[in-house]
């Protein structure tokens, strides 16, 4: 029986695997980990092609430099290989040196550092039928740190970007973790209702239970791969402390590291937490309870209120009280809110943000309205529409994946609730932005 592959599954999930960003490699449990698939991110992170890896020994196609003697790659991963076989769980690796050949004639290698991470694959047995290899390129990163030894202070704003691009990354695969789990959730419930003949029909029925059980193997390895991701991010906010320890002479520079290493480090902290509520959303459902908006909406600006360096004032203006019904992933709405109108702002300014809460009569329903406004740069008509799609982006100098406002949508729309964009001053978007959050109200 031929070995079941991405290839041989359907088109869908094959491209899928093949397009994915992130570099993967599919082994056989032979004593050769033999190759069996590969995506295009691998290809063009190794800089080879399909026909020469499919088919060949793991370590064949990837030998040892001969020319460095210092290091041992491929006996750690092989010792990494041989670790998830035995105790079937994915192996997280330390940062490895493992140089790549050239693809020539000249038997070169190029110099390469990688953080790997093998995964488990279960067959519908239970057992270990291949092993999903996934690496990271941290060449750069860890080139820049060797050569901060030998020139201070160079090349620093390509370690700055790299927590920024980590944070977007772990929130995209923690929004893909709560879709795979909606799916599945959806996907049992039809299970239920459809009346099945079991006696007629075991076999289709069995193929439906391996299908959910892949797909939850799936989720579970994006969880993983995010974990590891937290650990890089973690890894760069230590860099930003050594490297403030080293500039400890200029103080205006130490200063501004040490605030990057701590605004780094309170990153990690929001979203290893957000990625523990969005898996719990997906999974069981977090549970809903009356929430006083007036006491979310002053904790969120208390959090905003003093930020070292920023002329900011907040105004918040209740007409009326108003409660909803939500769960605790409501503050994460008007924080992001609120923190999107500092982030988009020019520092060098004032800033003036204000907060207005009522209640508004749609129909027969009455719903809680929240303003969030600001006197930043505003929004232009052309980019309202579709700021709240995935990874869109305003027109700011601001680095990241445009995952907030998604974040923002999706949220409001599991509360019921609906959210859009106005200019602060009616047809003139350059003074200002307004935000407006509805929200089904309840009336005790």
């Amino acid at each position: 029986m031929a070995p079941v592959t991405v290839r041989s599954c359907s088109p869908d999930v094959q491209r899928v695997f093949n397009q994915s960003p992130h570099p993967y490699l599919v082994l056989c449990t032979d004593p050769d980990f033999t190759i069996v698939d590969v995506n295009d991110s691998y290809l063009e992170i190794t800089r080879t092609k399909r026909q020469d890896l499919i088919g060949r020994a793991m370590f064949a196609a990837f030998p040892e430099n001969p020319y460095d003697r210092t290091v041992m790659g491929t006996d750690d991963l092989r010792t990494s290989l041989e670790r998830v076989l035995r105790d079937r769980i994915p192996d997280v690796m330390g940062v490895q040196k493992y140089d790549i050949p050239l693809r020539d004639e000249t038997g070169q290698f190029e110099v390469r550092y990688w953080s790997p991470v093998n995964t488990p694959i279960f067959g519908p047995d239970g057992k270990v039928t291949h092993i999903l290899h996934h690496v990271e390129d941290v060449t750069d990163f860890i080139q820049l740190q060797e050569q901060y030894s030998k020139e201070k202070g160079k090349r620093v704003k390509k370690v700055e970007a790299r927590p920024e691009r980590i944070e977007a990354e772990i929130l995209r695969r923690a929004v893909e973790v709560k879709e795979a789990n909606r799916r599945l959730k959806t996907a049992l419930e039809e299970m239920e209702k459809c009346n099945i003949e079991v006696t007629t029909n075991a076999q289709k029925l069995e193929a439906a239970r391996n299908a959910l059980e892949a797909s939850k193997n799936q989720a579970d390895v994006y969880i993983d791969l995010m974990g590891h991701d937290i650990n890089n991010l973690n890894q760069v906010a230590m860099s930003f402390i050594d490297l403030t320890i080293e500039s400890f002479e200029l103080k205006s520079e130490a200063r501004s590291m040490l605030d990057k290493s701590m605004s780094a480090l309170d990153s990690i902290s929001r979203l290893i937490d957000h990625v523990g509520k969005l898996r719990k959303a997906g999974e069981h459902g977090l549970s809903s309870r009356i929430f006083n908006l007036s006491e979310v909406l002053r904790e969120v600006m208390g959090h905003y209120s003093h930020i070292p360096g920023r002329d900011i004032t907040i105004n918040f203006s209740p007409t009326q009280p108003c409660k909803v019904l939500a769960n605790d992933l409501i503050w994460d709405v008007f924080s992001n809110l609120i923190g999107n109108s500092v982030k988009h702002s020019d520092p060098g300014l004032p800033l003036i943000i204000n907060v207005g809460m009522g209640l508004r009569k749609e129909g027969e329903k009455t719903y809680c309205l929240v303003t969030v406004e600001d006197n930043g740069p505003g929004i232009p008509d052309e980019l309202k529409g579709r700021l709240f799609g995935r990874f869109e982006r305003g027109q700011t100098k601001v680095s990241g994946k445009g995952l907030g406002l998604f974040l923002i949508k999706t949220l409001v729309e599991d509360f019921h609730g609906k959210v859009w964009i106005e200019d602060r001053v009616p047809g003139d978007h350059t003074k200002g932005a307004r935000f407006v959050v509805m929200l089904p109200a309840i009336e005790e």
